[in-house]
């Protein structure tokens, strides 16, 4: 039965938790530090779950059970009012955008942390810019469009040992 609950376990934490400190790493640290913040972040995150691993047995111990289920229900719900004060909602927003926002004062971040319309909204281009090339009177119709000249397809093929 306690196999069964450590795989249970780490099956929930695997899918809820466990990846958290790297999609917050991933999106909320602004561009010049993103690679450093991850690291931290991922970094914390063993730190903390080692130092729990090492210190729950001396704990359970010295509570008894219902004091250390409280003293972690006392940490989870101090992480849920940071979480919902500081952590805003991302989807659909350019790095940009949530740049912007952490540069807010950290009471405004609530205010501002559902995104309007404006800010989800996509650039409409009504009318392609033409690209024209001076030497040889070559007109491309779409500037976004990378043409490469004297190139034919390429097959990509994938090889399996």
């Amino acid at each position: 039965m306690a196999i069964a609950a450590i795989f249970i376990h780490a099956f929930g934490w695997g899918i809820g938790l466990l990846p958290l400190p790297y999609l917050f790493g991933a999106e909320l640290f602004p561009t010049r530090i993103r690679s450093v913040g991850g690291a931290l972040s991922a970094s914390f995150h063993w730190l903390f779950y080692f130092a729990i691993t090492k210190a729950t047995p001396a704990m359970l111990t010295a509570m008894n059970g219902w004091g250390l289920f409280a003293f972690f229900a006392a940490w989870c719900a101090i992480a849920w009012v940071y979480g919902f004060i500081m952590i805003p909602e991302t989807a659909g927003r350019s790095l940009e955008s949530i740049n912007a926002l952490f540069d807010l004062k950290w009471y405004e971040i609530r205010k501002n942390a559902y995104p309007t319309d404006e800010d989800l909204m996509a650039p409409i281009v009504t009318q392609a810019t033409p690209l024209s090339n001076a030497e040889n009177g070559d007109v491309r119709q779409f500037a976004g469009d990378l043409m490469l000249e004297g190139k034919s397809e390429s097959e990509h093929r994938e090889y399996s040992p």
